[in-house]
């Protein structure tokens, strides 16, 4: 959740995520109805603005990740996938990042 609330001033924002370790290979995220594999995609996702003027400040996001049982478009595809689930599934203790969220002033806009 992005809360602009008492602000004075437009904000431009966006989340990021740092110092990530252990995530599992096939892990995917799902944000805004789009698919990512990547946390650095799933940055894209979570940028915009706050006008001054608005009467919400509130921006909610929901983030999902899944990790589907299988993956693959062939049979081969599919069982390195497995190999790959089965072998991280046993050795990944924690997958962790840190979020940092940065807003920036934005100038009103005129008209």
């Amino acid at each position: 959740m992005i809360d602009a609330t008492g602000s004075q001033v437009g904000i431009a924002y966006q989340v990021q995520f740092q110092n990530e370790v252990g995530k599992p290979t096939n892990l995917q995220f799902e944000c805004n109805g789009e698919t990512v594999s990547h946390i650095k995609e799933l940055e894209e996702l979570l940028v915009g603005e706050i006008a001054a003027n608005e009467q919400q400040k509130v921006r909610t996001y929901t983030v999902r990740w899944k990790w589907n049982y299988e993956t693959g478009n062939t049979e081969e595809e599919i069982q390195k996938n497995d190999s790959i689930d089965t072998k991280e599934a046993n050795e990944i203790e924690n997958y962790a990042f840190d979020i940092i969220i940065n807003g920036t002033q934005i100038e009103p806009k005129q008209g």
